[in-house]
């Protein structure tokens, strides 16, 4: 629903949602590597990518 938000108005933040998107599914799914010696920083990278997708949002 937020990224179809984003798509009607044609933003041109659109693929920077999307990455940051795709980054929080995996961190979720732990499906990658992670490179952070902990899952609090993970927990805390993952939190960074929502405030980001909170923000764009914001702007739409």
């Amino acid at each position: 629903m937020a990224r179809e938000r984003l798509e009607e108005q044609e933003n041109k933040h659109l693929i920077d949602f999307d990455r940051s998107s795709e980054l929080v599914l995996s961190y979720i799914k732990q499906d990658s590597i992670l490179w952070m010696s902990s899952l609090e920083l993970a927990a805390e990278a993952a939190k960074v990518e929502l405030d980001i997708q909170r923000f764009l949002l914001s702007k739409a």
